[in-house]
């Protein structure tokens, strides 16, 4: 069964610029899991990006 570990962040790089993060890694194995990742880029608090990935790591 697949192991949830999940993380959030809120970062202010400068007055300008903001940054949110949220995700998960769920862990199949000891050495495998799948990352799941969302972030939200907002500059000068008029251009917003938002941005979502997987990406599997799997140790040897």
């Amino acid at each position: 069964m697949a192991k949830l570990k999940r993380y959030e962040a809120d970062t202010a790089v400068s007055d300008s610029e903001m940054i949110y993060t949220v995700g998960g890694a769920y862990h199949i194995t000891p050495k495998t899991r799948i990352m799941l990742n969302y972030a939200h880029f907002s500059y000068e608090k008029s251009v917003s990006v938002n941005e979502l990935w997987a990406m599997p790591q799997i140790g040897f």
